[in-house]
This record gives structure tokens, C-alpha cells and sequence, in this order.
């Protein structure tokens, strides 16, 4: 009753029971990007090129694996290194080993905070995703 006819839900699990036990028939599943588009993803937002320049290869490579291939990871993690220089880079490397959970999670929260009307914000929230480790 939330939704009117033809609304589309989007739902992302990894446990396909959830969606049996609801019914849901019609599941389009989409795959991670392979390790080379993923990589091409990430220099599109960090070189605004398919490919790193000279001498970036495999600190691209590198910063683009600890994205895990997630699109959302590969965009956030190439905006921020773009401009930077080779030192830069070598010196955040420690930073990206530890996970992006925070850089996404804020990013959520840029998208939360945009919508204007509290009946949105109540919906994004039934529908929000957790984090591995939090409480639900």
C-alpha cells in the first residue's frame, strides 16, 4: 500500500531468501564490475580518464582494489584523489587500507539530508542500508 502500481523497489542483499519470503519474483541481478572496469571507473573520477597517466598504474590500481569494485566506493575514492599528486597519494594508501564505511556513510547522509520532505526522509530510512556490524 506505500507504493502506487508500477513502482519499482530496488533492494540489495546478498541473501535471496528475503526476497523469496516476500513474494518477489522478478529479481534483475547485477553484477560487480570486473577488476579492469572497475579500474576504469575509478580514473574516470580521479584523472577524468579511462586510464592513469604515466607512473600511476599501480597506486590506481591499488587505491581502485580497496574500493572492493563498488561503484560507489570507486567514485568517491577517485574524486578525492584527483589533483593530487604522487606524494599524496603514497601518503594516504594507509588511510584506504583501513575501509571506506565512513566515506560511504557520509555520502548516504549527504543523500538523506537532500531530501526536503519528511515523508522522504521516513521512507529512506525504511529502506536505508546498515553497515556490517551495526545494530539494527
Amino acid at each position: 500500500e506505500w507504493f502506487g502500481p508500477r513502482s519499482r523497489i530496488i533492494l540489495i542483499t546478498k541473501d535471496k531468501q528475503i526476497l523469496r519470503g516476500h513474494g518477489i519474483e522478478c529479481v534483475y541481478e547485477v553484477g560487480m564490475p570486473s577488476t579492469k572496469v572497475a579500474l576504469q571507473i575509478f580514473c574516470q573520477n580521479a584523472f577524468r580518464q579511462s586510464s592513469p597517466p604515466d607512473g600511476f598504474m599501480e597506486l590506481a590500481s591499488e587505491v581502485a582494489a580497496r574500493a572492493g569494485r563498488l561503484p560507489l566506493g570507486l567514485n568517491l575514492l577517485g574524486s578525492s584523489m584527483r589533483g593530487r599528486n604522487k606524494k599524496y597519494w603514497v601518503d594516504k594508501l594507509p588511510d584506504f587500507r583501513k575501509g571506506l564505511d565512513g566515506k560511504v556513510q557520509r555520502a548516504l547522509q549527504v543523500s538523506y539530508n537532500g531530501l526536503e520532505r519528511k515523508e522522504h526522509q521516513e521512507l529512506f530510512r525504511h529502506i536505508a542500508c546498515f553497515f556490517n556490524g551495526d545494530e539494527v
